[in-house]
């Protein structure tokens, strides 16, 4: 299978307070970012986002927090607040999700949902006590990266200053997902590659997903698409590298993905990027698989429409006006998800 290697962009410029981040003209290192980003998301919609301000002690205490978790019993399990896609908060148990919904397998995975403490109440009963206090932690130093990730990409794009951020007031559809795929089985030779899947292949719906991923985390496969529309066939995939020592960089690292959401703001100049987990080798299929998603979806009442100046003269948007809500229960509908995908 061939190799993506991500493209790393240093994202020191935007953690300071100058430029676009205090409301003043961008400075020339964030116009160079700004350009990496630009680039990525008309390509494939997938990079490396360095030194972003989730620095390596608060990942490595996230993840220790999220084995603990997943590690409990069943009886233990049992006791903690259950999923349900009203609320998109809390536990969902081992294959009681199905990514791209019909007749595909379960996902191989469990997962635990966290949403704004300032807007829900996420339910942490019978959860390890170092797990709330981490959960605080993680979201407001994602959320400060979210806000200056938004800035840059309108930056990226040529829009207006507020263009994206109007639609992230209050992060009331944002989501923060804790995953765990158990050791599982490895198909025979007659499975063929999509009979190894942990998740099956998928766009997410919002404007861009940060991923954090667990030591020795393997098996996430990209496949650039355009406008959202992912094949089921096995052409095209390309399995994720990151460069080495990248994840023990002082201010941490994430893998930024574009979501569908991002794509249609951007009449599909800009990218959604389809992906999918496998199990690449019996080595990878014996070990436990940990890994955080963070999707930063608009606000439920925002107004969501794409922009001028990515329509051609004479044409029109290939997508009407929306909100926030509306846009994510469409998606959900037609994709028959009763929830956000997951990495």
């Amino acid at each position: 299978m061939p190799y993506a290697q991500l493209p790393l962009v240093d994202f020191r410029p935007f953690n300071e307070d100058v430029g676009v981040v205090v409301g003043d003209e961008p400075t020339p290192d964030q116009l160079k970012v700004a350009q990496q980003i630009d680039a990525a998301c008309r390509d494939d919609g997938f990079l490396l986002l360095a030194n972003f301000v989730l620095d390596a002690a608060l990942q490595q205490r996230a993840f220790a927090a999220s084995e603990e978790l997943f590690a409990q019993t069943p009886e233990q399990k049992a006791g903690l607040a259950k999923h349900v896609a009203a609320t998109n908060i809390g536990f969902a148990p081992f294959k009681t999700e199905v990514t791209g919904g019909g007749s595909r397998a379960p996902d191989l995975k469990e997962a635990f949902n966290v949403r704004s403490r300032h807007i829900f109440d996420n339910c942490f009963d019978n959860c390890p006590p170092s797990y709330e206090p981490m959960t605080d932690a993680l979201w407001d130093a994602a959320h400060r990266a979210a806000v200056r990730y938004v800035l840059a990409c309108e930056l990226a794009a040529g829009v207006e200053r507020g263009f994206f951020l109007r639609c992230f007031e209050r992060f009331d559809l944002s989501t923060m997902r804790f995953l765990h795929y158990p050791p599982c089985e490895v198909p025979g030779p007659a499975a063929g590659p999509t009979g190894s899947l942990r998740v099956a292949e998928h766009t997410d719906f919002g404007m861009f997903t940060f991923l954090l991923l667990g030591d020795g985390a393997r098996g996430l496969q990209v496949k650039p698409v355009e406008g959202g529309v992912v094949a089921a066939d096995d052409d095209g995939w390309l399995d994720v590298t990151v460069p080495e020592g990248a994840a023990a960089l002082p201010g941490g690292c994430a893998i930024v993905n574009t979501g569908a959401q991002l794509a249609q703001w951007t009449n599909d100049v800009w990218r959604a990027t389809a992906h999918r987990v496998v199990v690449p080798d019996a080595d990878a299929a014996a070990q436990d698989r940990f890994s955080i998603a963070m999707f930063w979806d608009p606000d439920a009442a925002s107004k969501i429409e794409v922009h001028p100046r990515f329509v051609p003269d004479g044409e029109k948007p290939k997508y009407p006006p929306t909100t926030g809500l509306d846009y994510l229960m469409g998606m959900l509908e037609a994709t028959q998800l009763s929830r956000e995908p997951s990495l």
